[in-house]
């Protein structure tokens, strides 16, 4: 029959093992997005924004830069929209005084100029410059989506290109003012807005009636290398992007801050006032951060950022790829690796140590996560940084409650089924220890003491069965207290006789002065006893007082629970158990209060002993040395007093 203790352990084990199970199935189903709940992912995303803020570096771009038509513009040249002569003025001096690269304006022209020449003018720098143009797609209902304007830079991509499946088709778009037979180069500036408003990610492609239309970042680098790039790498170059979580988007790659792109004002630019060279040979974006254009998104790493610098970011990253590989490590095995590699140690913690050591681990090892998801170079990659979070919640909501509540449970077991042997002190440091498996029966080094009360037999027959009841209780009473108060474990009671021991469950090295100390106490304290027993029986007065024998003996036994199916008890089962018995005997006879068996002698340090005789007890063939405490041994009942000479 499987012991009651190992039933409890493998219930405990199986709720263990659940968690367990129920953290893997969790981080399996949220890891692959089988299951993803809004919440739950506008949670995903702000623990990745923390982290996107703290990493983004503010190393300067080299390739990109951003004309600025800012507060200042505004107020010197006046309220937008300017004049678009004035615009195509501003876009000429990009090219011809600042020598630009190639320019990418995200600002969508729908309609036509009422008056003056300026449309043509914004054209005719786009034919002779890499100008490139914005248009924006509307992905609502197709009753209720804008159409106007008019679309163009259009590409095709390889038959095999998995942005011709991925692609996001639109319902409208809000294009430019361009005549049908006219096709600059222009870009989408769609944003992608999550559940929460932030903008995260953009589609590289967007389908609309069939052709595919680049977003700006692509154009910029398509239409500034025509010579040598016919935009058939467009769909490799996309690739390198991010992955967002939704198909047909990229991840906008949030890798450099704010203050990494530099900026100039329109206003410098129209006025001569950008030194030369700044702007030679760079890819440079016209947009706006006036508070007035409402041209602010939030972002990851701003929760006001002007939308020209989601762009930036974009081209940045696509014009270091373009120029060749960067091999960056996206790392995103990751977060699943670390969460997997949790669940067992988190599981081995709380099973096999102590629920503040389970849950000391837990915090080093989220901490360690937090740093390590900072630390890593994945700067503009998404990262799953929730999945290790995850477990260590199942474990610190569910685990660590489950530990606390079975300790409790296992606690109360524990003072019911053994509060009745030990002492208050040994029962609380074997519950610190959670060391249920110190109850099985194992062998130890103990000493025994028997106690019983002298001439009971006869004081029995002069009393009634209650009052002998009530006498009896008082002395076993004051017995049991001398038994804790040294540290010893209650066995039983056998009638009138009380059966202790020390050294189990807690192995204790002076067990054997400990035993005598309190056998020195029990006697000790029978003159009070006497006084107090004869005020609260009245009928005793005048009685002979009463005395107590004691003996004590040391060896090996085994303690532990020990009994039946139907009843168990813990208790000591050995030789030395035996002969401490049979030295009670001896001390009937040889009319001794105490006497000790030769092991107790030996192993004793704070105790003189005297050899009272050397005599086969009863039951025994080989004869025993039989020791009583010796005059010389100092009257004190601690075993502090200073040592003692030991027998011989």
């Amino acid at each position: 029959m499987v012991p009651p203790a190992l039933k409890r352990a493998g219930r405990r084990d199986a709720v263990r093992w659940t968690i367990a199970a129920a953290a893997l199935v969790l981080v399996s189903l949220l890891g692959s997005g089988y299951w993803a709940p809004e919440p739950y992912w506008r949670a995903v995303n702000a623990l990745d924004d923390w982290r996107q803020g703290l990493i983004a570096t503010e190393e300067p771009s080299a390739p990109v830069a951003i004309v600025d038509i800012d507060e200042q513009s505004l107020n010197t040249i006046g309220p937008w929209p300017w004049p678009r002569a004035l615009q195509a003025r501003l876009l000429g001096a990009l090219f011809e005084q600042e020598q630009a690269r190639a320019v990418g304006l995200d600002i969508v022209f729908p309609e036509p100029e009422p008056v003056g020449a300026g449309d043509d003018a914004l054209l005719a720098v786009a034919g002779r410059h890499p100008l490139v143009f914005a248009q924006v797609f509307d992905f609502s209902a197709t009753g209720r989506a804008s159409r106007s304007g008019a679309l163009s830079g259009a590409t095709t991509l390889a038959a095999d290109d998995p942005w011709e499946r991925l692609a996001p088709v639109a319902s409208g778009y809000i294009g430019n003012f361009f005549p049908a037979q006219q096709q600059p180069c222009t870009g989408h500036v769609t944003p992608s807005p999550d559940p929460d408003g932030a903008v995260r990610a953009i589609a590289p492609f967007i389908r609309y009636e069939g052709a595919l239309y680049p977003m700006l970042a692509l154009q910029m680098i398509r239409c500034a290398n025509l010579h040598t790039d016919d935009g058939s790498r467009l769909g490799a170059l996309a690739t390198t992007l991010p992955q967002a979580h939704e198909a047909g988007f990229a991840a906008i790659p949030f890798h450099r801050a704010r203050a990494a792109f530099e900026s100039f004002s329109a206003l410098d630019i129209l006025s001569g006032k950008v030194p030369p060279g700044r702007l030679a040979g760079r890819y440079v974006l016209v947009g706006s951060s006036a508070m007035g254009l409402s041209d602010r998104i939030a972002t990851p790493i701003d929760p006001w950022l002007p939308g020209v610098v989601a762009h930036a970011e974009l081209l940045d990253w696509l014009l270091a790829e373009h120029a060749g590989p960067t091999h960056r490590t996206s790392l995103g095995w990751l977060p699943l690796l670390w969460a997997g590699l949790s669940i067992p140690l988190f599981a081995w913690m709380f099973r096999s140590h102590k629920a503040a050591h389970a849950l000391a681990v837990l915090a080093a090892g989220t901490a360690a996560w937090c740093a390590t998801a900072v630390a890593l170079p994945m700067a503009g990659y998404p990262m799953r940084v929730d999945l290790p979070l995850v477990v260590a919640g199942v474990f610190l909501f569910a685990q660590a409650p489950f530990e606390w509540i079975s300790a409790q449970a296992q606690a109360r077991a524990f003072g019911q089924r053994f509060g009745r042997y030990l002492p208050p002190e040994v029962m609380r440091q074997i519950l610190e220890r959670a060391d249920e498996a110190a109850f099985e029966p194992r062998r130890h080094l103990i000493s025994v003491l028997f106690v019983d009360i002298a001439g009971y037999t006869t004081m029995a027959e002069s009393l009634e069965p209650e009052e002998l009841l009530a006498l009896t209780d008082r002395i076993l009473t004051r017995l049991t207290e001398h038994v804790h108060a040294f540290g010893g474990t209650l066995d039983k009671y056998i009638g009138d006789a009380v059966m202790a021991f020390w050294g189990a469950p807690l192995t204790v090295p002076d067990h054997a002065d400990r035993a005598l100390s309190c056998a020195r106490a029990m006697l000790d304290g029978m003159a009070r006893l006497n006084v107090e027993l004869n005020g609260a029986f009245p009928g005793r007065r005048g009685e002979p007082p009463i005395r107590i024998r004691v003996s004590v003996n040391s060896g090996e036994a085994v303690v532990g629970e020990i009994g039946s199916t139907v009843r168990r008890s813990y208790t000591a089962l050995g030789d030395s158990v035996n002969i401490a018995a049979r030295l009670l005997d001896y001390a009937r006879e040889a009319g001794q209060p105490l006497l000790v068996g030769q092991r107790t002698a030996r192993l004793c340090q704070q105790h003189a002993l005297d050899l009272f005789a050397e005599t086969a007890l009863r039951g025994r063939l080989h004869r025993e040395q039989v020791y009583v405490l010796s005059p010389a041994s100092p009257l004190n009942d601690t075993i502090t007093a200073a040592p003692a000479r030991k027998a011989a």
